[in-house]
């Protein structure tokens, strides 16, 4: 495929926000639906390494789980041998589990179409996986995890909801005695949860984690659909919260961010609610004691079998969101969507993005190729019935502007750049002369080139130093204005 590119300016207040994500060509990925992905450094050398599960393109409707190693610049290889079963709509949750300093891993799901699997593997640290002999997870399918210190003693818990062999829902908190071994907290506050959606944070300022679970209760009969906010006591033990104002929905997902830069948990809640059906994608304002109000009117997509993650795409201090799912309850269709926040909450859709709609989908920002800002992982089912696994580099960036509207056009021709020189084309509406800087990541000036131009289209080369591969900066000033882009040397 060829590679893609995002570009977007504008300009506010003398900040010219450039946004731009690359396709990362030739991925070792395995395109997977029922997608379930986990970022993880397994052999603590401080990159992102890649977990991915699901169920791959072939005929034999394989499930995989697979680990891809990290180069450190965000170039993948596919590792092979790992203990890892393969599951489908499943979950992957990663913590240190016995105290040791590096990242375990916990593996559920679908394992074929009547049985399931739960699974803790660790590792030892040099990446290497060893199942671990306990039988205490109940197996299960459909279902959602999460590693969390619950009762504050520094060791990390674990939480899981799905649905079991016999189709019937749980939802179990499991404690950890601080060497990885786990016991069933003997407390029936939980509604176990088919299809279910969970995550954790400290909603009412009170220093320890809360929760936030959907999804259908089943065996209740007839089953019911809830919302449910748990409180925690500090201790890990959990009552449930009265009179929360999120609607009953399943088949979606839950994701706490501070929205409005107000030091609280806000939250955004995407699903379907039942009789009738309808999507929804709803965001909700904390007041800082566990209170949410519904943010009326926003732009978001809403969407069901959908997956959800905030980060700050743009280096402007706040938290900025991507959102996949199927967008249609009478149609197969679907969606994802780039939005950017303005610093209070309110949220702008971003066009033209370059990132496949899909559904039964699972995606995540983290700094893959370490040039401190989010990439993009993307999985799922999409309109064509084939299964994706995408990762997109980020390459935006923030630069100031003295006048809006002025600048002329400046264009990267070759990027990613494979030779020591890089490849411009300048259109002008007058004869002028321009300066350019080559950048490193850390502002430091490694080239400089003025340019005479003329009125129409120029094209034009800088020839570089010895450079080793990653992210650089070329920044332009024509006198007015001043303008900055990224590119890769590969």
């Amino acid at each position: 495929m060829k590679t893609t590119l995002l570009l977007l300016f504008s300009f506010i207040s003398h900040v010219c926000l450039a946004q731009e994500f690359i396709e990362q060509q030739n991925s070792p990925f395995d395109g997977v639906r029922g997608s379930a992905i986990a970022f993880i450094d397994v052999e603590g050398d401080n990159d992102q390494d890649l977990i991915i599960a699901g169920w791959i393109n072939d005929e034999e409707f394989t499930k995989e789980t697979s680990l891809y190693l990290n180069d450190g610049k965000g170039n993948y290889t596919k590792s092979f041998g790992t203990p890892f079963q393969g599951v489908q709509f499943g979950s992957i949750a990663i913590a240190d589990v016995d105290g040791d300093g590096d990242q375990d891993v916990h593996i559920a799901g679908k394992t074929n179409p009547t049985a399931a699997s739960a699974s803790l593997y660790i590792n030892d640290g040099n990446g290497i996986f060893s199942e671990t002999n306990e039988d205490v997870f109940d197996k299960l399918k459909g279902c959602a995890s999460s590693f969390v210190d619950v009762d504050g003693d520094g060791d990390q818990d674990f939480f899981l909801a799905g649905i079991k062999e016999d189709f019937f829902g749980i939802a179990k908190l499991y404690v950890n005695d601080g060497n990885g071994n786990f016991s069933i907290k003997d407390d029936s506050t939980f509604y176990g949860a088919v299809d279910p959606a969970l995550s954790f944070a400290d909603i009412d300022g009170d220093n320890d984690q809360d929760l936030l679970l959907t999804g259908t209760h089943s065996p209740a009969s007839p089953p019911f659909v809830l919302s449910h906010i748990y409180l925690n006591d500090g201790a890990g033990n959990f009552s449930l919260k009265e009179n929360t104002p999120f609607p009953p929905c399943l088949g979606g997902s839950v994701t706490f961010a501070d929205i409005d830069n107000d030091n609280d948990k806000d939250v955004l809640i995407t699903g379907y609610k039942q009789d009738p059906i309808e999507y929804i994608a709803d965001l909700y304002r904390n007041d800082g004691t566990g209170n949410f109000t519904l943010i009326e009117n926003p732009a978001f997509q809403a969407v069901s079998l959908s997956s959800v993650d905030f980060a700050d795409i743009d280096g402007d201090n706040d938290q900025d969101l991507i959102i996949s799912g199927k967008n249609n309850p009478t149609a197969i269709t679907r969606s994802t969507r780039l939005y950017t926040n303005d610093g209070n909450g309110n949220f702008n859709t971003v066009f033209n993005v370059p990132f496949e709609d899909v559904s039964f989908s699972a995606l995540g920002f983290r700094d893959v190729d370490r040039d401190s800002d989010p990439d993009l992982v993307i999985t799922g089912w999409t309109n064509d019935g084939i299964g994706i696994a995408k990762l997109y580099l980020n390459q935006s960036i923030l630069s100031s502007t003295t006048q809006a509207n002025s600048m002329d056009k400046f264009t990267i021709l070759n990027n990613p750049v494979t030779e020591q020189q890089v490849q411009f084309v300048f259109d002008s509406d007058k004869n002028r002369r321009i300066h350019i800087a080559i950048l490193d990541i850390y502002g430091r000036t490694l080239a400089l080139s003025p340019q005479e131009i003329v009125s129409g289209t120029n094209k034009f080369s800088i020839l570089l130093p010895n450079l080793p591969a990653g992210s650089y900066f070329a920044r332009l000033d024509n006198g007015i204005q001043t303008s900055v882009k990224k590119f890769l040397v590969q």
